[in-house]
């Protein structure tokens, strides 16, 4: 049976079969599987990288109000937050496979994770810390400084507390906001960023 190019053309549209395709996006999760425990112990010498966001919004360091702002940052590299990135390991932690501990510090600050007693939710803050972070204990207060560093992909990656999990380091959608802590499942706040050397 022989048909016309309009015809051939209508079987075709007839029996197309429309196709749907369904791309999976990984939610970050949280890595820690329970609270720490154990010591941790510095791995080698402090790195030093840059972060900016998946928005392309590089960390600033404001030192009048000392605070971490994610700002667009037009031109040079000059105004971003140089994060000396202090690597841990313990063996007693359960985490995924790419879960890394660390320790986010500039110049003599660190960033710390902790609760205000009259706040359900963590804040993120700049602290000075007297000791050297060569060890942290995980019952210690110094566990505050810990978060877990988990890259996805090529290069995102999420900072995850180890004092409270399921809490992670953000930016707001909208320019020139603070840095903060929220859970992941906050559609106002990114959570992943590019590490940058």
């Amino acid at each position: 049976m022989e048909c016309t190019g309009e015809q051939f053309c209508s079987i075709i549209m007839d029996n197309m079969v429309e196709e749907c395709v369904m791309v999976s996006i990984l939610e970050p999760m949280g890595v820690v599987t329970k609270k720490v425990k154990g010591t941790f112990e510095q791995i080698g010498s402090p790195q030093q990288y840059s972060l900016c966001d998946h928005h392309q919004k590089s960390l600033v360091y404001c030192h009048r109000t000392m605070e971490l702002k994610a700002v667009t940052i037009q031109g040079g590299n000059n105004r971003r937050a140089r994060f000396n990135l202090s690597r841990y390991s313990n063996a007693s932690t359960t985490t995924t496979n790419q879960a890394l501990p660390v320790v986010l510090g500039i110049d003599q600050w660190n960033l710390s994770c902790s609760k205000q007693t009259d706040s359900a939710t963590p804040v993120l803050q700049l602290e000075r810390c007297k000791d050297q972070l060569t060890t942290i204990g995980a019952q210690e207060k110094t566990v505050r400084f810990l978060f877990y560093k988990n890259t996805t992909g090529f290069s995102l990656t999420t900072f995850e507390s180890a004092m409270y999990p399921g809490w992670f380091i953000s930016t707001s959608l909208e320019p020139s906001q603070p840095i903060q802590m929220c859970q992941k499942q906050d559609a106002r706040k990114l959570i992943n960023f590019m590490v940058k050397h």
